[in-house]
């Protein structure tokens, strides 16, 4: 995890990205793909709240 909001917040928008292909590409009903791209997007937006808190106190 990085402290600059602009690193983490490009890691959150790749997290986003990637689960826009898991679902335009699933390969069934309920695909494993979809939910560990939904957990990348949950750890990224986790780990981009915390460098905004570090670097600006928001």
């Amino acid at each position: 995890m990085s402290t600059d909001p602009r690193t983490e917040l490009t890691r959150l928008l790749d997290a986003l990205e990637t689960h826009l292909d898991a679902v335009a590409h699933r390969t069934r009903e309920h695909d494993p793909v979809i939910d560990e791209a939904y957990v990348e997007i949950a750890n990224a937006f986790e780990a981009y709240e915390n460098a905004l808190f570090e670097v600006h106190n928001e």
